[in-house]
């Protein structure tokens, strides 16, 4: 085919031609452009193409990509790009046929790879940096492989192109084995900087880099370096806009030196994002708004208010109160704040914060509280709107006990009271203003018979009780007639001394059974009651009381469970302190 025939396609209008190259590719594009300055106008893109290209300067290469994805890769051969591989030592005309590139497609460098391996010499490198600060393309991430100590510093001293990651790998010199870097301060703004298998980093270049992220490794820096790295960034001297380090030293350091005078504290990292969240929360209305949980996220918090501590039990981690606020470090001796106010109002902050309740008050009645103090705290939880499922007193004064009984108004789910004084008289609390829902279990003797009746919750017990026999008569019979004590399951009593039976079971219609012939299966795990004492209640339900242990896991009596019954049917005397009653 001659000249004359082919199809003179750049007579066509503008619009036309334009239309045509919209369909070519890359290739076909960067290969026209190069006919003529209208034929480079016309292949032109004026919107964005999508195309990332990365510039590998030692191969004198472009890699085209598309959305991520390869196209293809250009090589620098003799003056134009060639779809194939060639190194040519002209620079300056690879310059130019980069610029080209670069104006005919609307693109940026995603990458640049430096390899400062021969055939590139430093006045070449000199001539790279000057062309790189002049193109005004953007230019995403620099990557410098294998360059020694005096190129990389070349190349920091003088590239000034702002970039967002800049990754270096210089070769470990052993002539010059404590090297550093003459350049305490970089000429350009880089985000992210990488520096791997790299000895040359000092601390006068490391404060300053105002990036967000730095990765560096085989570090000669040592703990003094380090030590004041941190000081300077916590004082606000350095490193501002810093994110993340991540450093590995050529040799382990001494963390005491590390963190010298920094106030570090060793975090569980179970509390990590505890802390931060709680401690975010104090900065103000705006960040207590923004920390706050929504939906309940499962936490359960037990509150102590002698020693003004939680114990928060999904995270296994303890906050003590200090100066307005929780502090979340392990138990020691600490003294107790007297600022009652100011703990409560850190406690409600917390637990609104994070959407949760108590699992349970811990409430030591210890000499440190005065009455006053107390009445405050009861004040304060009937006043609040959180949760409370369990409440534990352990000693208590009676006094003190008598004033929680008689003003605590809040409904919960067990409540126990442990003391060891048996010398006292009951309490004067004959009715509670709050309803326990599940347990009450106490360890002490102050609780009469009234204050059994008030408790209508599954579950009961009763350690060193001083309820007398009649006092338990009168307590079966009223459940047996339906008066106090209808929701009971299960209760346990064991008395200061042993009580008559046959006073206990007067008028009861109780009937004692025998194990080898009787048993019952109660609860969850399963639990055999044999034999034990039938009480019927007027309503059918069925009271067994179970005062000989009689029950156990096994269906099988055993020979003592038999030898005991045999005893209770043909004694006389027939005295028990032990009372475990099931309710069907």
């Amino acid at each position: 085919m001659t000249i004359d025939s082919m199809f003179p396609l750049l007579q066509l209008p503008y619009l036309c031609i334009q239309e045509v190259s919209d369909q070519w590719n890359v290739s076909e594009l960067y290969y026209y452009s190069l006919l003529s300055k209208r034929a480079k106008r016309i292949s032109k893109r004026m919107k964005e193409t999508g195309l990332k290209m990365d510039l590998y300067l030692r191969k004198r290469s472009l890699y085209i990509r598309k959305y991520d994805d390869c196209d293809c890769e250009f090589f620098f051969a003799r003056n134009p790009f060639q779809v194939d591989l060639g190194v040519s030592p002209d620079i300056s005309s690879f310059f130019q046929a980069t610029q080209h590139f670069l104006d005919v497609f609307n693109f940026y460098f995603r990458r640049i790879d430096f390899k400062f391996k021969p055939p590139i010499t430093e006045d070449q490198l000199i001539m790279i940096i000057d062309w790189l600060n002049g193109v005004k393309t953007e230019i995403g991430s620099v990557r410098i492989q294998s360059a020694n100590l005096a190129m990389t510093e070349l190349f920091m001293n003088r590239f000034q192109k702002n970039i967002q990651v800049f990754r270096e790998s210089s070769f470990f010199d052993p002539v010059h084995k404590h090297y550093s870097i003459v350049s305490n301060r970089l000429n350009f703004k880089v985000e992210y900087l990488i520096k791997s298998n790299n000895i040359c980093l000092n601390l006068e270049f490391l404060l300053s880099i105002d990036c967000e992220r730095i990765n560096t490794h085989s570090s000669n820096l040592n703990a003094k370096d380090l030590n004041i790295f941190l000081r300077s960034w916590q004082e606000g001297k350095t490193n501002q806009n810093l994110i993340r380090i991540n450093l590995t030293a050529c040799s382990e350091i001494d963390m005491k030196e590390v963190l010298k005078d920094c106030g570090a504290e060793l975090v569980d990292p179970r509390t990590a994002k505890l802390k931060l969240k709680y401690h975010f929360s104090l900065l103000s209305k705006r960040a207590k708004g923004i920390s706050k949980r929504k939906k309940k996220i499962g936490l359960k918090v037990e509150l102590n208010l002698h020693y003004r501590s939680m114990y928060v039990r999904k995270d296994d981690i303890e906050l003590i109160f200090e100066r307005d606020r929780f502090q979340v470090r392990r138990r020691k001796v600490h003294p107790i704040d007297p600022d009652i106010y100011s703990f409560f109002k850190a406690t409600e902050h917390f637990m609104d914060v994070f959407n949760c309740g108590f699992e349970m008050i811990y409430l030591e009645m210890k000499p440190q509280i005065t009455n006053d103090q107390l009445i405050m705290m009861i004040d304060w939880l009937n006043g609040m709107k959180t949760e409370i499922r369990k409440v534990y007193i352990e000693p208590a004064p009676i006094l003190m006990l008598e004033i929680f009984m008689n003003r605590f108004q809040r409904n919960i789910e067990s409540l126990e009271v442990e003391d060891d004084n048996l010398n006292c008289e009951y309490i004067n609390s004959n009715c509670l203003n709050f309803e326990i829902k599940n347990s009450f279990s106490s360890y002490s003797v102050w609780f009469n018979l009234d204050f059994l009746f008030s408790l209508d919750c599954e579950q009961i017990a009763m350690y060193k009780s001083n309820l007398t026999a009649e006092d338990l008569n009168v307590f079966l019979r009223n459940w047996q007639e339906g008066k106090t004590n209808q929701k009971l399951k299960q209760i346990e009593i064991l008395t200061v001394g042993e009580r008559d039976m046959k006073k206990v079971l007067k008028d009861c219609g109780g009937e004692l059974m025998d194990p080898r012939t009787t048993k019952l299966k109660f609860g969850e795990p399963d639990i055999w009651i044999h034999g034990g004492i039938h009480i019927r209640g007027n309503d059918g339900r069925l009271a067994v009381i179970d005062n000989y242990q009689f029950s156990t896991g096994n269906e099988k009596v055993s020979e003592e469970q038999v030898r005991k019954y045999l005893s209770a049917r043909d004694s006389e005397d027939w005295l028990e302190s032990w009372f475990h009653i099931c309710f069907f």
